[in-house]
């Protein structure tokens, strides 16, 4: 999912010449406290195919139906387009049986705000091709069960966040219909949560605390998550390989001359001294809220030299509208492995929210409090002390649970695969 939108075309006339204003320009909002946020979800999901409705089926037993003649292309590495639109074919249908009620679509049928060619409406769930997702990490994607992987990533409609029922209720329905093919997930998959304000855009405030809120508790945010995750290329820490975090604290202070000095004010209600005692840290959080605009920070927090720029939490969507998709101001988080699992998937969900809400209205007092915490506990705060500073006790609870396993040996990505199970059973 390249972000998030409304679904709703937010022009009066209803023409679709028209472009909602942040999509072109790098905007922030005044006030971005009121209103609900909303979120988008990607799920990564890997689906074997075999080339013929006679090749041997190395699992005729198991669960889930399977795709049937999928064919290589000339050079045994990619198939041939009209097979990808075929197989996305095949998966739609199924998964309309599964929800009747839903719209669904493949990415060559989107719907595009003109004149982007990348910023589609975000009203249905979308079939997209994903290369990054691999069978044991090679191509061509073949296996000795003789199997073709075909790697698809399912984007949602936008969700209003508050509407928790609808949220699960969706999510659990896809989710359902997903696990009716023989499906598998591996450590190249990965859920993706996108948390944005619809059509509307974050504050630069809310961005600077998002982001100094991120710089604290980013590595604890990733322990979190399952093994797989922990030093994922797809999922580079922020506060290690981002552009703000290879700068030396020399070069911080060389730019310090071209920083907003009311910025720099308005640090001082929200950080506490003790955040700047440590020359480099100090030098960092001065660059976060010395930043002029948001596009600015954006940059700061793109991993640059990780693949396709891809920390633990996107800030692309913040970039101007082209290559990158567009400026839909929706934060990205990256940290969940593969999952098909939508009682998990609502309760990272349910972090993720609470944290950008957080940023986004906390009052200095609480907000400085909370840093305050981070300093003089340091590495002894961790990811469930940040759940339960932000009143998420069921979550809490959920991901006590999986740290438990996790320290146990038990990291399965899905149920039976220590037992050496291949696909996701039903739900």
């Amino acid at each position: 999912m390249e972000g998030v939108n409304s679904g709703e075309h937010s022009n009066a006339s209803g023409s679709e010449s028209e472009i909602p204003q942040k999509y072109d320009a790098i905007i922030a909002a005044a006030d971005d406290t009121s209103g609900s946020l909303t979120v988008g979800f990607e799920l990564e999901v890997l689906f074997p195919t075999l080339p013929s409705e006679q090749a041997y089926d190395p699992h005729l037993s198991e669960h889930g139906v399977i795709y049937k003649g999928m064919r290589q292309g000339e050079f045994g590495e990619d198939f041939p387009d009209d097979e990808e639109e075929t197989f996305d074919d095949w998966l739609l249908n199924l998964l309309r049986r599964m929800m009747p009620d839903e719209q669904l679509r493949a990415e060559r049928d989107d719907d595009l705000f003109a004149p982007h060619d990348n910023i589609p409406h975000y009203d249905a769930w979308r079939v997209i091709d994903d290369f990054s997702l691999a069978y044991k990490e090679t191509r061509p994607l073949f296996t000795p069960y003789g199997y073709y992987w075909v790697g698809r990533e399912i984007t949602s409609e936008v969700l209003n966040a508050d509407d928790r029922d609808t949220c699960a209720e969706k999510v659990t329905a896809i989710c359902c219909a997903l696990r009716q093919a023989r499906v598998h997930l591996n450590d190249t998959t990965s859920v993706h949560v996108h948390v944005g304000r619809g059509d509307q855009t974050f504050s630069l405030l809310t961005v600077k605390k998002f982001t100094t809120l991120l710089w604290f508790t980013d590595a604890k945010i990733l322990k979190l998550h399952h093994p797989s995750r922990q030093n994922n290329e797809f999922c580079r820490p922020v506060v290690v390989d981002s552009v703000l975090a290879l700068k030396s604290c020399e070069e911080l202070q060389g730019e310090e001359q071209n920083l907003d000095q009311g910025g720099l004010v308005q640090m001082r209600e929200f950080l506490p001294e003790k955040a700047f005692e440590e020359a480099l840290l100090a030098a960092q959080l001065r660059r976060i809220w010395g930043s002029k605009d948001v596009e600015d920070i954006a940059r700061l927090l793109t991993c640059a030299d990780c693949a396709g720029g891809r920390g633990s939490v996107g800030f692309s969507r913040f970039l101007p509208a082209g290559k990158t998709g567009g400026n839909l101001h929706t934060f990205k988080w990256r940290q969940m492995a593969g999952c098909l699992d939508p009682v998990s998937i609502m309760r990272w969900l349910r972090v993720c929210v609470g944290f950008t809400n957080f940023a986004r209205l906390s009052p200095p007092v609480t907000f400085k409090t909370l840093i305050l915490a981070f300093v003089l506990i340091g590495e002894n705060f961790s990811g469930l002390d940040l759940i339960q500073a932000l009143a998420l006790d069921n979550e809490g609870v959920h991901f006590a649970k999986r740290l438990r396993e996790y320290r146990l040996g038990e990291a399965e990505l899905f149920q039976g695969e220590s037992d050496g199970d291949l696909f996701l059973k039903p739900l």
